[in-house]
């Protein structure tokens, strides 16, 4: 879950640091992140998760999800993860 993590971490970071993707719309940033979680073969986030806020005329990426993972038995771990990048 945790390299699933950065590598969610770091596609934000790079769509909110392409010139491009402050002009674009929800729809079409979505469908980039989407596109790179695919790339990367993670299957286990939500793309319809990412929130595109705007903040005092800034705009920011968020994505909130869940991982479960199996410990033993019936235990399973619930990990919160939580990231944001800042459209430039």
């Amino acid at each position: 879950p945790y390299v699933d993590y950065y590598q969610v971490k770091n596609s934000l970071a790079m769509i909110a640091s392409q010139p491009d993707t402050a002009s674009m719309s929800k729809a079409q940033i979505r469908e980039l992140f989407s596109r790179r979680l695919s790339v990367n073969s993670i299957d286990t986030v939500d793309p319809n998760k990412l929130e595109i806020q705007t903040k005092n005329h800034q705009t920011f990426l968020v994505i909130q999800y869940e991982s479960r993972v199996h410990v033993m038995g019936n235990l399973d771990a619930i990990i919160k993860f939580e990231s944001q990048a800042k459209v430039e």
